[in-house]
């Protein structure tokens, strides 16, 4: 069966209902399975977006290591002196706006034409403000401890990064599932998949 915009569902609920109105049974129809050319390219912007969220994953651990006081320098190579590691979040906080910018500006608003996920006020744009809220906290606090109104102390930061962690963390997995070869085959056909310009 082909949904509303005219690509054949992955699988697909058929509802039969009784004489008396009440659902019969549910049937679900499979589409054929995916060469390994057509899974690539149907896959090509999760994998993308995964290098990204890779790179914000590996930062973030970095700093939240830092920032618990998990290890010593020895055993925690990623442990930052203080003045790296003000530079180091500040610039985590940098990318990760740019990268929304990003997304905001060219590739949710192309995508969210025929993808619920990717529309304004649902999970992943929402997702999106609940991270900036936290970012913008951390921010403000990384500002005032390089200006020197205040000092820089780790327990605050690790409590700054763990009033949007959850959120950050499920975001990064959820855009990239919402990316998927299985998704992506629902909305787009393979010659509109090779066509995007992100």
């Amino acid at each position: 069966m082909e949904n509303e915009t005219g690509y054949a569902a992955t699988t697909e609920e058929s509802i039969l209902p009784l004489t008396d109105g009440t659902p019969a049974a549910v049937e679900e129809v499979k589409v054929p399975k995916l060469t390994s050319s057509e899974f690539g390219e149907y896959n090509r912007l999760a994998e993308y977006m995964d290098s990204f969220h890779n790179h914000f994953r590996v930062r973030w651990n970095e700093l939240y290591a830092t920032a618990s006081g998990k290890g010593s320098k020895d055993s925690n190579p990623a442990k930052l002196s203080p003045s790296r590691f003000l530079k180091a979040a500040s610039q985590f906080l940098d990318t990760l706006t740019m990268h929304h910018n990003i997304e905001e500006t060219y590739v949710f608003p192309h995508l969210s034409t025929r993808m619920p996920a990717f529309q304004k006020n649902l999970v992943l744009i929402n997702q999106h403000k609940q991270i900036h809220a936290g970012m913008e906290k951390l921010g403000l606090y990384l500002a005032e401890c390089r200006e020197g109104v205040r000092d820089l102390r780790m327990e605050e930061v690790q409590e700054l990064m763990d009033s949007w962690k959850d959120v950050l963390w499920s975001h990064l997995d959820r855009e990239v599932e919402e990316l998927g070869a299985e998704k992506m085959r629902q909305y787009w056909s393979i010659e509109e998949m090779k066509s995007f310009r992100f």
